[in-house]
């Protein structure tokens, strides 16, 4: 029957409902390659702690996605059954051609979605307890769909069937990894991701650092007379070798702006590495450029999260040397410079994936990236707009934990939040570094991660003014980063294959069919390709033309089916910083996306104020609806891996998205006649 009626499984799945699955065999659920930066050193010591992550996949979301599927009669039946509020998720809240488009949802109606079947719970639970690990050890996020426990390494490799060894970097620091795991294959529908394990993801901050110039150095201003909208032109306030909060809220029309929701909107940030934002040299810079908000770096929030750090002063001689809150004083600095009064709350979250040998209390070998997740989806209440300028190589990451990190993303998105990535610093890719991690060394371009997941709105970086154009500086290499998501070559049972392009994995049907085929072939596996992240059908229309345009330039070098980013730009060239007391000049995309999410943010504040919801997860709507809004950016290329490139053409492009944003038309999109939301119901 199973065999012949899967769509019956799902039916019952819509209702909470499960088939008992008998206990089974072992069998590999990931491999992935070590990257080519990292040598195995040893094996890892037996007694030293894991903080183990195990995330469940979200079988309920599947349902629901079958529920909003418009094209199968299966579809209408689903939705006969299924209550109606259990049947939606951000694409239809994000959706600017969806009847709910802006009724976004809140943490417990998004837990309710995600949350795990009651058979994947226990199975779960049934095979910790039969490793002695009892529910009073386990921890649960809100949806119960992340568990984590300590344990030490010895009861981890039994746990997943593998050996766990200490891998060193190049630049000397060291982790404790596998380059396989393995489940009991009764398991392997339930669980999406098992970190620490397989992944070598660390997040780094996308800036490059120029120069640093003293503080009363004069810069030569330039106006702003060849933009044709008179608010853009009318203040000396840019200059090319110093961008201010001056000149961002010039030259994208904030300038003249009022905030009029700063008692029910707010924006935040996040830190990893040991970052933070020093209040001292934050009110320097607000007092400097913007002194009307110098109160401002006292009032915002910071939360630390898992030991993140927040030292607030002077820090030691090598934190110097690193450049240490570098980063986190350019995102506050940027944002309060350009939202003020809006709240700004910070996340400093620690985890930096670091092994200290013969240390026997908890590592911090969890992956921050999670950790920040967990935590910020247990609040109920998050800022509307997130920035976050931290990535990594998109092949450093397993295919699991990527479509983990990405799906509470989705979460986020889900609830009303606009989420905001940097899009790389290394063009298509570093000269020296552009090799598959597969074990074949192919030359291909490297695409970021997260900035390729398909629920956050990635960010490209411009310089100049009279027009913008891709970044680059060849005095330290940076370029605008751009492309798509990439394949990735795994192992596993060929069966699988006709589910595998699907983010949410097996089903219970997966489940049934490995079962049957391990009895009657248990080795017979073979190597396949995934898209970490298929292009989602909002982007259909203009990538397709951009591919198209290129006329089989770089054909090979990049995956044509993959998620296409960045999404939109904003100036990334020249920032001047305050760090540690002095003016420094940075160039990156970690500049951009702060100042991206800051007009988005604002435009917000105008939807808040005439009781209109914020925008949510922003992709559809500037795919459909706000695409022709943006500046368009049609010179220069995301130079990288010896190539030009992608170059920016018309429209959407691979290294600037859609163009820069200009508040003044976004904010008329929004609320003006005919606009999407002129017949919205109000708050």
């Amino acid at each position: 029957m199973l065999l012949i009626f899967p769509r019956y499984i799902a039916i019952l799945l819509c209702f909470g409902l499960s088939v008992v699955l008998a206990r089974s065999s072992y069998a590999v659920k990931e491999r992935h390659h070590v990257p080519s930066n990292w040598l195995r050193v040893e094996a890892a010591p037996a007694r030293h702690i894991i903080r183990l992550q195990i995330g469940l996949k979200q079988t309920r979301k599947t349902s629901i996605r079958r529920c909003l599927s418009q094209d199968s009669s299966f579809a209408h039946l689903m939705l006969a059954f299924c209550p109606k509020s259990h049947c939606a998720d951000c694409s239809s809240v994000s959706n600017p051609t969806h009847p709910r488009y802006g009724q976004h949802l809140t943490r417990d109606e998004v837990n309710h979605l995600v949350k795990p079947t009651q058979q994947a719970s226990d199975q779960i639970h049934e095979w910790l307890l039969d490793h002695n690990i009892s529910h009073s050890h386990l921890l649960y996020s809100p949806a119960r769909d992340w568990i984590s426990i300590d344990l030490p390494v010895e009861a981890v490799e039994k746990l997943l069937d593998t050996k766990f060894f200490i891998f060193k970097h190049e630049d000397g620091s060291h982790l404790i990894r596998t380059p396989q795991w393995s489940l009991p294959t009764h398991l392997h529908g339930h669980v999406q991701t098992i970190q620490p394990t397989t992944s070598f993801f660390r997040p780094q901050p996308k800036r490059s650092t120029l120069k640093t110039v003293p503080l009363d150095e004069s810069f030569e201003e330039l106006e702003l007379t060849t933009v044709e909208d008179p608010v853009r032109a009318k203040a000396p306030h840019c200059d090319a070798t110093g961008i201010t909060s001056q000149c961002l809220r010039t030259l994208y029309g904030t300038i003249d702006y009022n905030v009029q929701s700063a008692s029910v909107n707010s924006i935040g940030l996040t830190n990893y590495l040991g970052e933070t934002n020093n209040r001292s040299d934050v009110q320097i810079f607000l007092e400097t450029y913007r002194p009307e908000a110098a109160a401002a770096a006292l009032n915002f929030t910071i939360e630390v999260i898992a030991n993140g750090d927040n030292q607030q002063t002077p820090i030691n001689s090598t934190a110097l040397a690193a450049g240490q809150d570098t980063e986190g004083n350019l995102d506050a600095e940027t944002i309060l410079g350009m939202t003020w009064p809006t709240h700004l709350t910070a996340y400093n979250t620690g985890g930096s994936p670091q092994y200290v040998q013969d240390r026997l209390t908890v590592n911090d070998t969890n992956e921050p990236y999670l950790t920040w997740l967990q935590y910020i989806l247990a609040q109920p209440d998050i800022p509307q707009v997130i920035s976050t300028s931290y990535g990594d190589d998109e092949q450093t990451v397993p295919y699991s934990y990527a479509v983990a990190v990405c799906n509470a993303f989705a979460q986020l998105g889900a609830r009303g939040i606009s989420v905001l990535l940097a899009g790389g610093d290394n063009g298509v890719g570093p000269g020296a570094d552009c090799f598959t991690n597969d074990g074949k060394n192919t030359t291909t371009f490297l695409p970021i991660f997260p900035g390729g997941c398909p629920y956050v709105t990635t960010v490209g970086a411009t310089m100049d003014f009279n027009p913008e154009v891709v970044a680059h500086d060849p005095n330290n290499d940076f370029t605008s980063g751009g492309g798509f998501s990439s394949m990735t070559v795994s192992r596993f049972y060929p069966f699988l294959l006709y589910s595998i392009r699907s983010t949410e994995g097996y089903t219970l049907f997966d489940t049934f069919l490995k079962r049957f085929y391990l009895s009657v072939r248990r080795k017979a596996d073979f190597d396949y390709t995934i898209d970490y992240f298929a292009r989602p059908s909002y982007q259909d229309s203009a990538v397709n033309t951009y591919i198209d345009s290129l006329g089989g330039q770089f054909k090979g070098l990049f995956n044509a089916s993959g998620r296409g980013y960045p999404d939109i730009s904003a100036q990334g060239f020249r920032y001047l910083t305050i760090w540690n007391g002095t003016v420094k000049s940075v160039d990156g995309t970690s500049a951009a996306t702060p100042t991206a999410a800051s007009v988005i943010t604002l435009i917000n504040d105008a939807l808040l104020a005439a009781g209109k919801p914020v925008l949510g997860f922003l992709n559809p709507w500037i795919y459909s609806v706000a695409n022709g809004s943006f500046t368009d950016v049609t010179n220069g290329s995301s130079i990288g891996c010896n190539t030009t490139g992608f170059p920016a053409v018309k429209g959407w492009d691979a290294v600037t998205g859609f163009g820069t944003p200009y508040f003044p038309t976004l904010k008329d999109l929004v609320l003006g006649s005919g606009s999407m939301y002129e017949n919205a119901p109000l708050l």
